[in-house]
């Protein structure tokens, strides 16, 4: 099902929902009822993107980040931002040396991607149509249209992450094209470089005093009476996200055999 959500074309998505229904007819009969433009890519109707669906909007970065500072989160105001900068200062200056060692033109994710469709492009038949335009016939009898000049494939792969896919590989070895020029300018390892050029530099000050100013610094922190009761250390969920454990619904109780609560919380009668 996953295959077939993340397909480019109609007939990708054809192959892969055909295997959807041999393993399970319920739940391919669900997914059609739901109707196709809602959950693939292929479907997608968008009228932003012209029928290209990215990944969708979450929050995963922000909780990521959350339980990254999980420990920070107890401390006082100004201890938890320089934690907060000593750990992405740390963060940058890894990648960053991560970033000057590379030699190669592009990153290596990019280049591993494009050494894995150079494989699969081994075998293609490829037809002239004009300057920089071919004809590429895939493996199950299709043919595609490959623009190398402007960097683009009717598969759709090509132009939407920027890698170029096994038909325009199989276009540019006919032609000696260099395939590194075919790949965005995002994946090159300049730009890689220039992402973690910016540093972050510690608060300029020594023992509580500015420097610059020569007076020390008398500012206190607010009086503020502490609330009763112990601090939250998770966070309120949000409607319809539940606990990793399940819910309460999960619960049986022992001394009735109702669920959705326990022995203790038990108000039936016997």
């Amino acid at each position: 099902m996953s295959a077939a959500a993340r397909a480019f074309t109609v007939t990708e998505f054809n192959q892969k929902f055909i295997e959807t229904q041999k393993i399970n007819p319920a739940c391919a009969a669900y997914l059609v009822d739901i109707g196709s433009d809602h959950w693939t890519r292929a479907h997608f109707k968008g009228q932003r993107f012209k029928g290209q669906r990215y990944n969708m909007m979450d929050s995963n970065i922000a909780e990521t980040w959350k339980g990254v500072i999980k420990e920070a989160r107890e401390y006082p105001l100004i201890t938890m931002f320089e934690y907060i900068r000593m750990t992405v200062m740390g963060w940058l200056a890894l990648r960053r040396a991560k970033a000057n060692r590379e030699q190669g033109t592009l990153t290596p994710n990019a280049r591993k991607l494009v050494e894995e469709n150079y494989e699969l492009s081994t075998g293609l038949s490829v037809r002239d149509i004009g300057e920089l335009e071919f004809q590429v016939q895939g493996n199950a009898g299709e043919c595609f249209t490959v623009l190398l000049g402007p960097g683009s494939c009717s598969c759709m792969k090509y132009k939407s992450i920027g890698i170029p896919c096994i038909h325009a590989l199989a276009a540019a070895t006919r032609i000696d094209f260099p395939s590194d020029a075919l790949v965005a300018p995002p994946y090159y390892v300049t730009t890689w470089r220039q992402g973690f050029a910016g540093k972050i530099y510690p608060v300029p000050s020594v023992g509580g005093i500015e420097i610059g100013s020569g007076t020390p610094n008398d500012l206190l922190p607010p009086a503020v009476r502490r609330p009763p009761g112990r601090p939250r250390k998770v966070r309120i969920l949000s409607h319809g996200e539940y606990k990793k454990g399940g819910t309460s619904s999960s619960r049986k109780c022992k001394r009735c055999g109702h669920s959705g609560h326990n022995k203790a919380s038990c108000r039936n009668p016997i």
